[in-house]
């Protein structure tokens, strides 16, 4: 029985990881047990997780900011991950995604399948935007960005942002469109600034490193 029900609890845990990254695959495999420590700033996802309920409660949500490479989707994929497999209940969804991605599906999508396809972010548990402003500046692509960000405002309902942004930027926006949205989730999110080493170039270095040992003496 012990088997079949860790199982039965495994095949919930990957559905519920399905519908939160939809393609993106890598993202079911971020979880805390792979911190190497590195990271300072994986403490605050820690604690966040730990303290959930209170998160959900209060609206709280983080906003991680800083350069690129330095741990901030990682930290986020660690929170979705561990809250799905802590939190008791098959219906306790994430959502996390890119606004990127978002904009990309919409256009090939009916009237009704927009709606169903908007309204998952308005209501699901916890909304992770991955890689916020990286998106294309149209009129469109800001409707869209607002009507989510303020989705999730109104329903209040937590909301994690990463973004390559800095504090500054988001404080001082540079014109009406972007401050309806920059306001919303300064207000929604405790900013978390993640300020160390890239670790991609870390890991390029790595690779090259290895690639060297591996190739050494080698003749084609």
């Amino acid at each position: 029985m012990s088997d079949y029900s860790d199982f039965a609890a495994q095949q919930r845990l990957l559905s519920r990881q399905q519908k939160a990254f939809g393609e993106a695959e890598i993202l079911r495999h971020y979880c805390f047990r792979q911190d190497n420590g590195r990271v300072p700033q994986m403490e605050q996802a820690r604690r966040y997780v730990a303290h959930w309920e209170q998160m959900e409660e209060q609206n709280l949500g983080l906003l991680f900011w800083g350069k690129p490479g330095n741990g901030k989707t990682f930290a986020a994929g660690c929170v979705a991950n561990a809250l799905m497999e802590q939190v008791n209940g098959f219906f306790f969804t994430v959502k996390m995604t890119t606004f990127g991605t978002i904009l990309t599906r919409l256009p090939g999508m009916s009237a009704q399948e927009k709606e169903r396809y908007l309204d998952d972010f308005k209501t699901c548990d916890l909304l992770i935007l991955d890689d916020f402003g990286m998106e294309r500046q149209t009129d469109y692509a800001r409707e869209q960005i607002f009507n989510i960000i303020d989705g999730r405002y109104l329903s209040r309902k937590p909301l994690i942002v990463t973004t390559n942004m800095s504090l500054q930027e988001l404080k001082n926006p540079k014109d009406l469109a972007q401050q309806r949205i920059f306001d919303r989730i300064l207000e929604m999110c405790v900013p978390v600034c993640f300020d160390g080493e890239s670790l991609r170039q870390e890991k390029a270095r790595d690779n090259l490193r290895l690639y060297k040992q591996l190739t050494a003496g080698v003749s084609v």
